[in-house]
């Protein structure tokens, strides 16, 4: 077989290993190859080169496939926290932000009252919507009407004479809220024998700066 033409079947065999040349050609390449075990060998190589490359070109479309696949997961995983982060924000910012309770608004008139047993303890009762409130924020009033406050220093401490208290409450209440509100709750304030100077108590509605008498010595 001549150098000249194993060169010009060399020059075909890239076509020829990616099915392009024509039928001529193809023909003159495959009678070629059949008689020249050079040229044979030159596109075996070519063949294993070809399969060689078409693998690591799988191997990179499925390495990108994955790392889009993580940066997808990535993204959608900072989504969903910041969405959490967010709705719990709100959660505690709104639904569970308190508030005092407003006497009349929340009908206190019947879910409060305040009674005295044999002991001279007093107890505070509460039932429906009052009976959510976690927290009793308490104040004293002296003789002249002034309240115990860093911001009052008319308040005469020595002339106590009042007990006051404020309900707080949540905005919003969820459904357990809800569930339980008919039940009554009582609370111990202080035994009347030892606070002598205690005449009344009263809830202190700090919104309209009134009060509410739920107590009086006899």
């Amino acid at each position: 077989m001549s150098k000249n033409n194993c060169e010009l079947i060399k020059d075909l065999l890239p076509l020829y290993a990616d099915e392009v040349c024509s039928e001529e050609s193809r023909k003159a390449v495959a009678e070629h190859i059949s008689q020249c075990d050079n040229c044979r060998k030159e596109l075996e190589k070519m063949g294993q080169n070809l399969a060689i490359g078409a693998d690591k070109d799988i191997k990179i479309i499925k390495r990108i496939k994955r790392r889009v696949w993580i940066e997808r997961a990535v993204i959608a995983g900072i989504v969903v926290l910041t969405a959490f982060t967010g709705l719990f924000a709100f959660k505690m910012a709104v639904l569970d932000s308190i508030s005092p309770m407003d006497y009349e608004e929340h009908n206190l008139a019947e879910n409060i009252w305040v009674e005295v047993d044999e002991n001279g303890d007093l107890w505070l009762h509460k039932k429906g919507i009052a009976s959510q409130s976690a927290n009793i924020f308490p104040t004293l009033r002296d003789a002249n009407g002034n309240y115990m406050g860093y911001d009052n220093p008319e308040f005469d401490r020595d002339a106590v004479d009042g007990y006051g208290l404020t309900l707080d409450y949540r905005k919003v209440l969820d459904f357990s809220d809800i569930e339980i509100a008919t039940q009554e709750e009582k609370t111990k304030l202080f035994n009347i024998n030892k606070k002598e100077n205690i005449n009344e108590v009263f809830y202190y509605d700090e919104e309209e700066n009134k009060e509410y008498t739920l107590w009086e010595r006899d």
